[in-house]
């Protein structure tokens, strides 16, 4: 018998075992243009989304949650420590270019991330140190304020839209902060 970290949240059963075990497509993978009203790089609005996603974080039991191995066979999501959280998982891009870059070459650069995040799958027996989550924001177009937002799942966690869903509650908690109203999401849990 294993001795379970009191940070277990719950082992993986036989067939969430069995996507990390097949080696490939392991995670969900989602990408959305999003035109937005403010810049995000700018320092104050930078703060605001880390703010959000700590929101949804702190309401989404599975996104402070990874995937660790214990013995030959047995996984089991655990909760990280939210107070050594550094974002990690979480990048924010901005081409930097000393010359104008094409609305065409920015087009592909956020198709080759979506292929970037797909080779890169989230992979608990190479990583067990990360969340089971990633989001990459890559500015498309800086004027009109256009941004490529990808989210990567690992999919023992997310089926159909849930990965959407969660995208959508940072983007209306960054919204909702940003116009200094409050926010007030209840925690879930993992479903059994």
């Amino acid at each position: 018998m294993i001795k379970q970290s009191n940070n277990y949240i719950r082992k993986l059963d036989f067939k969430e075992v069995g996507l990390i075990k097949r080696g490939w497509g392991q995670n969900v993978l989602y990408s959305y243009p999003i035109h937005s009203k403010v810049d995000i790089f700018e320092p104050k609005n930078l703060k605001i989304l880390k703010a959000a996603i700590l929101n949804a974080m702190k309401s989404e039991e599975f996104m402070r949650a990874r995937i660790v191995k214990s013995g030959e066979s047995d996984y089991y999501f655990e909760r990280f420590d939210m107070d050594t959280y550094n974002f990690e998982n979480v990048k924010i891009l901005r081409l930097n270019s000393p010359t104008e870059t094409s609305l065409e070459t920015k087009e592909y650069i956020a198709k080759l991330l979506i292929d970037y995040c797909a080779i890169n799958e989230i992979n608990p027996d190479r990583e067990d140190k990360i969340p089971i989550w990633k989001l990459l924001i890559f500015e498309a177009d800086k004027n009109s304020k256009i941004f490529h937002v990808v989210g990567q799942h690992h999919h023992s966690l997310v089926q159909g839209h849930l990965g959407t869903l969660n995208l959508y509650k940072i983007l209306k908690t960054f919204e909702l902060l940003h116009q200094n109203e409050s926010v007030d999401y209840n925690d879930t849990k993992i479903y059994p």
